[in-house]
């Protein structure tokens, strides 16, 4: 009986652990998305400013 119970709490932790690392996967997932996407923003704003700023010299 003990045993039982010992084996169903541990069955209930890692479906629990198991959810947990899915949520934190899905956050890590969209964090990278949301960096990369920022990082290409930066960088064509950047480049945009540079030719403008060439172009308006010359």
């Amino acid at each position: 009986m003990n045993s039982q119970i010992r084996h169903r709490q541990a069955q209930q932790f890692d479906t629990n652990f198991q959810m947990l690392e899915i949520s934190i996967n899905r956050i890590q997932r969209r964090n990278r998305r949301m960096r990369n996407f920022f990082l290409l923003l930066l960088t064509q704003v950047l480049l945009l400013s540079f030719f403008a700023i060439t172009s308006w010299t010359n």
